[in-house]
This record gives C-alpha cells, sequence and structure tokens, in this order.
C-alpha cells in the first residue's frame, strides 16, 4: 500500500507465512513482507482476508489492528455463478 493516499485504501492479505513460517520464504521476500504488511494494515481503511483463521492470525500477530476492519472474504465464487 502507498505511504500517502488520496483516497481510502483497502489491502487484501493471503497470509502471514512470513510472519508464522519465515523458513518456507526467500530471505528477501521475508524480509519485504514482515516490513511492508503491518505497515499497509496500519494505513488502510479496510484489510481483506481468505478465511476466519487468517483474521485470527493477523490479529494476532500486527498489533493494533481493530477486528472491526478486517472483512473475512472467501476465495472462489458462490453457487449463484454456476450454471
Amino acid at each position: 500500500m502507498p505511504l500517502a493516499l488520496s483516497k481510502p485504501g483497502v489491502v487484501t492479505i493471503h497470509d502471514l507465512i512470513a510472519f508464522t513460517h519465515p523458513l518456507f520464504c526467500t530471505p528477501g521476500s521475508a524480509r519485504l513482507q514482515t516490513h511492508t504488511i503491518p505497515r499497509s494494515v496500519q494505513v488502510a481503511r479496510r484489510v481483506i482476508v481468505p478465511s476466519a483463521a487468517c483474521k485470527a492470525e493477523l490479529l494476532r500477530t500486527i498489533k493494533g489492528v481493530a477486528a472491526e476492519r478486517v472483512d473475512v472474504i472467501p476465495w472462489g465464487v458462490g453457487p449463484e455463478f454456476a450454471r
């Protein structure tokens, strides 16, 4: 998320592997994610995560995030898009 925005921002966090399992990331990727994810979450007006487990991990990992700002929107599409 850019440091300065003229409009409210929304950020999607797909996982927190850099925090929970950093050995599965390249060192550069882990450093980048552990620096940018907390800042992006703090700056964003809303945060989207794909599961309740990811939301719980985000709230546990990134301090000061209000649970009301984090929305769970599962990946995929609903049955209304089926033929």
